[in-house]
């Protein structure tokens, strides 16, 4: 997988020799060259607005804190539960730690001490330092929030009022309502909302196809959600494929992601949002870096363009309580548990982001399958103008460019969660007279096919690649 530079985070060592009664260096400040911030030691009391501003890498990839986000040309990644403890760690390292590790979505703030989420200071310390980190959020709303008695009506509307924020962009409304539940509260929710807040996007999560969601069929469950939710900027749903058996792989997440396509393409173009699993619980393994990159460019193949991590932190008070979470990116006492997964996701999140400007600017109008062993997808026609020139299990799809004078492109998905595949692909060149690879590394593209209309490619395990199409609309 093409790794690129990503937080290079450079800090000054600053030795004082002391004259005399042989003093010690001043500790360090707390930053290193690596995406991960450590805390300042508890002896460096200098305030915050003493300490130098820190720059953080890509920063030109980010807008300025005074500028309107725009939700349209940025892929956003995130997580559900990103906080831990402030006896632990301040919120400005937590917040930190996270913006180096390319996470730039809040949907929701979430801390285990709820009941004290429940003031306009709360959320204006939330704020700043999502501003600060260039972190576009949510606020929930009183919606059975797991218990998160975060705000009536009248209160979110005091709180964004007096928040004014660029990247205040969301309100929670629910997660995984059943068909009942989500055309009844959460619709007249929804409308409320979209009236009185039209700069606020109103969010809810659907239920997988394996959740009780009290529809015939989930096509059924998601269309009703488009066809209700007039004008929604997101469908979102949450489908966790990693079992307790290690290398197993429910791959029934095909079939929940093509009908989310294809009803998002088909119903406005709407963009869709997805939880990806990072946390142990019950039947659930911890994912390894291979299947968190899988996990993500599946999602990437059909379309998708917003991201949520399940999780960053690990949930809940203990291991062995409700669900029973029990590792994460990071645990729920502060600690990384294995800091080279950590790094190497913070290198997925930026090479994932590197390809916003594809992305956003794209609707995948269709996703095919190179095998027929997945059911509920579509596979690749015999006449269709790319073809694998050998047995492979792939995804192909067509990355249909908003702008109809620009070139569209395709992306190949390795759908293999283990092991690393060099793959010919033979191009019908009376149809598309070239490929030319996009490196999200160099954010450059480079020139992929031969004379012979051939392109042989090497994908890590789970990895997709961009290829911009010459002599096809």
């Amino acid at each position: 997988m093409k790794k690129r530079i990503i937080c290079i985070f450079i800090c000054l060592l600053l030795i004082f020799a002391f004259v005399g009664c042989g003093g010690t260096p001043k500790p360090d400040d707390g930053g290193d060259d690596t995406p991960i911030v450590t805390p300042p030691d508890d002896d460096d009391e200098k305030p915050d607005d003493e300490k130098p501003e820190e720059e953080f890498k890509p920063w030109e990839d980010i807008p300025e804190a005074t500028e309107p986000v725009d939700l349209n040309s940025e892929i956003l990644i995130g997580s559900w539960v990103t906080y831990y403890r402030y006896n632990i760690d301040s919120l400005d390292v937590q917040m930190r730690r996270l913006a180096q590790s390319g996470v730039n979505f809040n949907l929701f703030p979430f801390q285990w001490d709820v009941e004290n989420w429940d003031s306009i200071e709360d959320w204006q310390e939330i704020d700043e330092l999502c501003t600060k980190y260039r972190i576009v959020y949510g606020i929930a709303a009183n919606e059975d929030m797991h218990s998160a008695n975060l705000g009536s009506f009248n209160q979110i509307k005091e709180y964004y009022a007096q928040l004014d924020s660029p990247y205040c962009r969301f309100v929670n409304l629910r997660d995984e309502p059943t068909t009942a539940v989500m055309e009844g509260t959460v619709k007249r929710y929804y409308d409320r909302y979209t009236e009185a807040l039209p700069d606020l996007v109103p969010f809810t999560n659907l239920l997988p196809s394996y959740g009780a969601h009290g529809s015939a069929t989930y096509r059924e469950y998601v269309q009703s959600y488009a066809d209700n939710f007039i004008g929604t900027e997101y469908i979102s749903t949450d489908y966790y494929p990693f079992g307790s058996v290690k290398g197993s792989v429910d791959e029934g997440i095909f079939s929940d992601m093509e009908i989310i396509r294809d009803i998002a393409y088909n119903t406005g173009k709407i963009k869709t949002h997805c939880f990806l699993q990072s946390t142990a619980y019950a039947a659930h393994r911890m994912t390894n870096i291979d299947e968190l990159r899988w996990n993500i460019y599946a999602y990437l193949a059909y379309g998708f363009k917003a991201f949520s991590y399940f999780n960053y932190v690990c949930p809940g008070e203990s291991d062995t309580e409700g669900e029973q979470f029990s590792d994460s990116l990071i645990y729920r006492d502060g600690t990384i548990r294995d800091q080279q997964l950590f790094d190497d996701v913070a290198d997925l999140n930026w090479e994932v982001r590197a390809l916003s400007p594809i992305i956003m600017n794209s609707d995948a109008s269709a996703a095919y399958h190179t095998t027929d062993r997945v059911s509920g997808v579509e596979y690749l026609p015999d006449d269709y103008f790319i073809q694998p020139e050998q047995e492979g299990d792939f995804v192909i799809t067509y990355l249909e460019n908003k702008d109809s004078e620009q070139p569209s492109h395709i992306m190949i998905f390795n759908n293999n969660i283990s092991d690393e595949i060099t793959a010919a692909f033979e191009l019908n060149v009376s149809e598309v007279s070239g490929l030319e690879y996009f490196n999200p590394a160099t954010k450059e593209y480079e020139s992929a096919v031969g004379n012979s209309g051939s392109c042989e490619c090497t994908f890590a395990a789970g990895e997709g690649i961009i290829f911009r199409l010459a002599g096809l609309g």
